[in-house]
């Protein structure tokens, strides 16, 4: 063969080689890249999904800080409350007992207003008009009625007794 053939054959499987070697170096490099490539957004998606975390959890804390602050408001209102249905219930109590002073004073009285109307109907049929009236006795009957439901005496059970015992006209 040719010297030149050879030369040519010799240049031929260089460029072979170096092509060879060029497209290895290249599937090298391009394999790298994409490896780097890959970790970069493997290092991304976790940066995003830490991210993510931090921000669910500062959200979190957020809420929690929120439920700790309205907590306080409603132990602060819940407290506030008690307070004021404490003074409330001390000043019910203080005007329940006037009030039941008061009834007990208005009971006293009405009882003895009543004593005074039987009393009065009692001697005038006894002993001015020596009889008694239907309209008498219904209104004896009306007045001994309110008398015994406000807890009277028993004084007037023996009025009302000796009041039956006077002639019906």
């Amino acid at each position: 063969m040719d010297s030149t053939v050879i030369s040519w054959l010799v240049t031929a499987i260089g460029l072979v080689l170096n092509t060879a070697v060029i497209a290895a170096v290249t599937v090298i490099v391009t394999r790298h890249i994409e490896k780097r490539y890959q970790k970069r957004d493997q290092a991304e998606t976790e940066r995003r999904e830490r991210d993510e975390q931090l921000a669910k959890l500062q959200e979190a804390e957020k809420v929690r800080q929120m439920d700790e602050m309205m907590n306080k408001r409603c132990d602060i209102q819940v407290q506030t409350i008690r307070e004021e249905m404490g003074k409330v219930h001390s000043q019910l109590g203080e005007t329940m007992s006037i009030v039941r002073n008061d009834l007990d004073e208005l009971k006293d009285s009405t009882l003895c207003s009543l004593r005074d109307d039987i009393l009065n109907n009692y001697w005038r049929c006894h002993d001015w008009q020596k009889f008694r009236t239907e309209w008498d006795t219904s209104n004896m009957e009306a007045l001994y009625a309110q008398y015994h439901r406000l807890h009277g005496n028993s004084f007037v059970d023996h009025l009302m007794e000796d009041f039956y015992r006077i002639p019906l006209k």
